[in-house]
């Protein structure tokens, strides 16, 4: 019996081989396309240098704050748990504690409404939507004159809401947002602002002015409500004649007084300054050398991959 012979089955190419071959092509198509890669990655690197240079230079003030405590000062939260039975008998509101007003704090500081009267007491629309830069030798906003007549005091620039030149609230409130944040530690409760400007003396400035308004506004608003609470308690008092309520609404006349006299005299009603904002004496942006590197790698990447390409297009049959 012979043996019936086995057919030969031909050996596959090998893989490695194959894999060498095609990266000795692709070095050799990368090498044939050096100049094309390295005109274009110089192009980018020049188009960089010159973005990066037209780039106004940004300075950036920031200050530490401490949220004044209700029950360190003397204030609403030790009145609250001390007279807040006898006054939700009187049906006078004492507030929420010390977390309460924290919370309110806090709202208010980033809220439209402040952020947008703040920037309408300081007349700051003018530098966030009309200037270029800031002049460092006059110490003054460089005015687009396109935009706003700085002898006239007129806006020129049709960019307003219903075709008014002077742009809205709302706008200069965006513009106002983008350069100014409220960073709060969760373990330790401080608060900080950073307000990022053209100018270093700006940058600084209304910070400071951020920290005092906030401060006012919240102690008048306080203020206007101690005062409605005196005025109904003395209505109520007058309006009894049992002794022991005369006696309740004396108490929280008394101690009403006192809180209203307190948040007269109290500067920091809202926040302690722990470190005043000063006058940035280093630029923060832009990286100008982050801008070249990334337009160098963005161009070689680009050139690179066109060259790849090119080679796979004459490859196809």
């Amino acid at each position: 019996m012979t043996d019936t012979p086995q057919p030969e089955h031909s050996q596959p190419p090998s893989r490695a081989s194959d894999d060498e071959i095609d990266l000795i092509e692709l070095f050799r198509a990368l090498w044939a396309g050096k100049w094309w890669i390295s005109g274009v990655t110089l192009v980018a690197a020049v188009a960089g240098i010159f973005y990066a240079l037209a780039q106004p230079d940004e300075y950036t003030a920031s200050t530490l704050l401490a949220p004044v405590s209700d029950g360190g000062s003397g204030g609403m939260a030790a009145m609250a748990s001390q007279y807040g039975g006898l006054a939700s008998l009187a049906g006078v509101n004492l507030g929420g504690g010390e977390a309460g007003k924290r919370q309110i704090t806090m709202a208010t500081l980033k809220s439209r409404r402040f952020l947008t009267e703040f920037i309408q007491r300081h007349d700051l629309k003018v530098p966030l939507l009309a200037s270029k830069g800031w002049d460092m030798a006059n110490q003054q906003w460089l005015i687009d004159p396109e935009r706003y007549d700085r002898e006239n005091n007129t806006w020129l620039a049709q960019d307003g809401a219903n075709g008014d030149p002077e742009p809205s609230d709302w706008q200069a409130l965006k513009a106002f947002q983008g350069m100014f944040s409220v960073a709060e530690d969760r373990d330790s409760g401080m608060v900080t602002l950073t307000l990022q400007s053209r100018s270093p003396e700006a940058a600084q400035q209304w910070l400071t002015w951020l920290v005092q308004d906030i401060n006012n506004t919240l102690k008048a608003q306080q203020m206007a409500e101690t005062r409605r609470n005196v005025a109904y308690l003395e209505q109520q008092l007058e309006s009894t004649s049992v002794s022991g309520m005369r006696q309740v609404f004396f108490s929280l006349i008394e101690e009403q007084s006192k809180t209203l006299m307190l948040a007269e005299l109290d500067a920091e009603f809202a926040f302690k300054v722990i470190d005043p904002p000063v006058v940035p004496e280093e630029r923060s942006a832009p990286n100008r050398a982050l801008i070249v590197i990334l337009a160098v790698m963005l161009g070689g990447m680009l050139s690179t991959f066109a060259v790849l390409v090119a080679y796979a297009l004459r490859q196809r049959p």
